[in-house]
């Protein structure tokens, strides 16, 4: 919904990882073909090539990243609670409360 209203809001997309076919068709193909369409693509979509973990630390701050990413933000503590689970209800009391 944003993007659609605000297509200028995004600062940048970071693709990761890549191997070296989606590397080669990003550097002769889509990338070419982007910049004639918008110009300022090439700040917007940043794909990171080998090891991308060490440049996603330069881009963010160790305790941004997970620990997934080379990071030390830990998850597991922030997961929401689990849902209660379904309890069935008889239709004769949904009608007796609605009765009321």
């Amino acid at each position: 919904l944003l993007v659609s209203n605000y297509p200028k809001v995004r600062k940048s997309l970071l693709v990761f990882p890549i191997n070296w076919l989606v590397s080669l068709l990003w550097d002769t193909l889509l990338k070419p073909i982007l910049m004639t369409l918008q110009p300022d693509i090439e700040n917007k979509i940043i794909p990171l090539r080998g090891d991308f973990k060490a440049e996603l630390l330069e881009r963010f701050a160790c305790e941004e990243l997970e620990e997934a990413f080379g990071g030390d933000l830990s998850l597991v503590s922030m997961r929401p609670p689990q849902p209660l689970p379904y309890k069935r209800v008889p239709c004769s009391v949904i009608l007796h409360d609605r009765l009321r």
